[in-house]
């Protein structure tokens, strides 16, 4: 996998799990331009002690996901715009 959550404040690091409505490294997905695209994905749990978070797709190249700074919520659901 390519995707990560990465804790703000150790060394943890969460895997994607699975996804839906959207291509994985290197098949990029191709993004209507002015309209929203939604897709959905699912990462292994983050213990209870994680209080934010980063979004990370690490690739050989430039320009993947990054959303830095999440702050963790009670439902551990997020919708993200991107770009941001």
């Amino acid at each position: 996998m390519s995707t990560f959550l990465l804790d703000r404040h150790s060394t943890l690091t969460s895997e994607m799990i699975r996804w839906e409505n959207i291509s994985l490294y290197p098949h990029w997905t191709v993004l209507p331009r002015g309209r929203p695209f939604k897709f959905t994905l699912y990462f292994n749990g983050l213990p209870k002690s994680v209080t934010s978070f980063d979004l990370s797709e690490i690739i050989p190249e430039p320009n993947g996901f990054y959303f830095p700074n999440l702050r963790r919520n009670a439902q551990d659901v997020y919708a993200l715009d991107y770009p941001r």
